[in-house]
């Protein structure tokens, strides 16, 4: 594609890339309609709403997990 055709695409289309395979051009995914949409946060102040800072630069930095609520997502397939 040109990079008018790409500045020209619906806005329900997109360009995927995905590592060691060729860019292909798809719809877009509708995440609304995901089961698990219920637990995302849309704003700050919403419960889910997760602050984070990454620093590569300081390794050493603490990590401050007192008070949040963590699940090992590990073996679970959804968040029901």
């Amino acid at each position: 594609m040109t990079p008018d055709e790409v500045g020209n695409m619906k806005r329900h289309e997109c360009l995927v890339r995905i590592a060691n395979m060729p860019v292909f051009k798809s719809k877009k995914y509708n995440s609304t309609k995901h089961p698990n949409w219920r637990y995302l946060a849309n704003q700050e102040s919403d419960e889910r709403w997760w602050n984070y800072q990454i620093n590569p630069l300081n390794q050493n930095q603490e990590n401050h997990l007192e008070g949040l609520r963590i699940r090992d997502l590990t073996f679970e397939s959804s968040l029901k």
